[in-house]
């Protein structure tokens, strides 16, 4: 999602923040949205659950991609990379594109997962938002892991209720 001066954006549909369909890879396969490349053609859990059925047969994607990393196999060392290298665009148009605090990566693959490919994604790229120093690291692994849909969901409400609108209260004057 994007928060954008304290509140969630949603855009004109519903669909701002929707990072998976920013095409990373030119030369990529056509997505499912009918765009070239998609970033979650190479990080989600879509991706992750094709790369293990396919490489070890397996129906628990998580558990899978973390036993296959540990027995260090090639093919899920190339996933990862090509995963990081994904992030590692995504990254730069996030920051190019909204200059924010920091990027979160997070969702449903474990954690040994997401640092593989956090580690796969550096160094990132440069962009104009790193010119200056910054409080926060550039891209980190979220805290809340899986339950972070969930999460951000349940809060949408509350959220909605009990945080003032900037524009009720610049009426007020």
């Amino acid at each position: 999602g994007l928060f954008v001066d304290g509140r969630l954006y949603k855009g004109r549909m519903g669909n701002a923040g929707e990072v998976g369909h920013l095409s990373v890879d030119p030369n990529g396969e056509t997505c499912s949205c009918g765009n070239v490349g998609c970033f979650e053609s190479y990080l989600s859990i879509d991706s992750a659950r094709e790369h293990v059925v396919a490489t070890a047969g397996a129906e628990d994607v998580g558990a899978a991609l973390s036993s296959l990393l540990a027995q260090e196999d090639s093919a899920t060392r190339d996933w990862a990379l090509n995963a990081g290298r994904a992030l590692r665009r995504a990254v730069a148009a996030l920051e190019n594109i909204f200059d924010p605090e920091t990027v979160l990566i997070g969702g449903g693959l474990p954690q040994d997962v997401l640092e593989a490919v956090v580690a796969a994604a550096q160094p990132l790229l440069p962009t104009v938002a790193d010119r200056r120093g910054r409080a926060h690291p550039r891209l980190t692994i979220g805290e809340c892991g899986r339950d972070i849909a969930m999460l951000g969901a349940a809060c949408l409400p509350i959220f909605e209720r009990f945080t003032p609108s900037f524009d009720a209260l610049m009426k007020l004057r």
